[in-house]
């Protein structure tokens, strides 16, 4: 009789031990989860206001501000080897999203063409609704046999939105890969520019004329190109 009381009670007593754990254990997450639950605002708070200053803080980099505070220092001029177009043909396809500008950036590139060797009867020159459709024109224009190389000119204005981020990446990846699938140079003729008075002023303005760099760009490569195709093995292309 004694022995089954002791054991009564012991099972008693265990059961007893379990409750007490179960319910501590069931205290603990109740006050961890009600600590979770106070913190969470407060964390998803620093992460958007990380967020928000890491935007910040490019946006004015792209504007030429540093975080740090000074601003960014102004590219060096190259050094401008001479170029010839005599005998190149090349094709030119120039975005009519800010025209005004734009055609400025044609103008240069002609003028360059036309100071290097070239001759109006070896532009071909198309145009395109806005900078993303550059890419299928040109595209067009480097699978032509008779063309030696393609200069896109268009103009990108950051605005409220990362649309102008997107446009961007998306035109120099497609004519890079252009590029890459046909072996014709494609130079990257477009602006990105944070305000118009930026692309006025590398349209023919204090900045220079990127269509004329571009389109100086396209002669060297294509000149490269044709020295190495017609070079012997053992010789270095200059």
């Amino acid at each position: 009789m004694a022995t089954a009381a002791e054991a009564m009670s012991a099972s008693v007593s265990g059961i007893g031990d379990s409750a007490v754990v179960s319910a501590l254990g069931n205290a603990r997450e109740r006050s961890t989860t009600s600590q979770m639950s106070a913190t969470a605002p407060k964390a998803m708070l620093a992460r958007v206001k990380r967020a928000v200053e890491r935007m910040f803080v490019s946006i004015r980099m792209r504007r030429g501000y540093h975080p740090l505070g000074y601003t960014r220092s102004p590219m060096r001029p190259s050094v401008q080897s001479e170029v010839d177009a005599s005998g190149l043909r090349v094709g030119v396809v120039t975005s009519q999203y800010h025209d005004a500008v734009t055609s400025r950036l044609l103008e240069g590139a002609r003028e360059c063409f036309l100071a290097a060797g070239g001759v109006d009867a070896n532009l071909l020159c198309a145009s395109a609704p806005g900078s993303y459709e550059l890419i299928a024109i040109a595209h067009t224009l480097a699978l032509r046999p008779d063309l030696d190389a393609v200069v896109c000119l268009g103009c990108v204005l950051t605005g409220e939105t990362r649309h102008d981020e997107y446009l961007c990446e998306a035109v120099a990846n497609g004519l890079a890969h252009i590029c890459a699938t046909t072996g014709k140079p494609v130079a990257f003729g477009v602006l990105t520019c944070p305000s118009i008075e930026h692309a006025n002023a590398r349209s023919g303005g204090a900045k220079g004329n990127k269509g004329e760099e571009a389109m100086r760009a396209s002669i060297a490569a294509a000149q490269s190109i044709r020295a190495i195709k017609g070079l012997p093995l053992g010789r270095a292309s200059r």
